[in-house]
């Protein structure tokens, strides 16, 4: 949809200091319609940490679900060789998670995570929501770089979302707040 106005109270372009950061991500479909979520909720970037399936072929099969709300962010997204790399000028790194407990610092709610992320934006910082890879998610030495995790939480039994949906899931509360 188009033409709706501006709910969120920060004006349009508050979340472009914003990127999305897919580590290691394995299905070039998930790439694709992660871009197509960034660009719905306002997200200004794309960082891809070395992704498992990125020739041209595989490529194509992301710009066909990224449409063309996403389009323009996947073209640009940058590829990087570790997620270290890929956030290094990062204020703020939120880290999404299904695991929780034991060393791991405190779980933010994604609710509360958007709030976060919005105060620190207003604030003028560049942040980066951080999503693993499909099978496992992120390792701990890769949470151990953010400055924060947050945990969708699900029915139990069934903890693993899709990437492409927890990213929409965690870029919307970012839009909302």
């Amino acid at each position: 949809m188009s033409g709706r106005p501006d709910l969120t109270g920060h004006g349009p372009d508050l979340l472009a200091a914003a990127r999305v950061v897919l580590v290691k991500p394995r299905f070039p479909e998930n790439i694709g319609m992660a871009a197509r979520a960034c660009a719905n909720m306002g997200i200004g970037g794309l960082n891809l940490v070395a992704p498992e399936l990125w020739d041209t072929e595989h490529q194509e099969k992301a710009l066909a679900l990224a449409t063309s709300q996403g389009e323009a962010l996947l073209r640009g997204a940058g590829c990087f060789e570790s997620l270290r790399a890929a956030v290094a000028d990062c204020h703020f790194v939120l880290g999404s998670t299904a695991r929780t407990g034991g060393w791991r610092r405190r779980v933010l709610s994604p609710t509360a995570a958007g709030g976060k992320i919005a105060e620190r934006l207003t604030a003028g910082a560049r942040i980066a929501l951080v999503f693993g890879p499909e099978d496992r998610g992120l390792l701990n030495e890769e949470i151990e770089l953010c400055t924060a995790i947050a945990c969708i939480p699900t029915a139990t039994g069934a903890s693993s979302l899709n990437l492409a949906q927890a990213v929409l899931i965690l870029t919307y509360e970012c839009l909302k707040a």
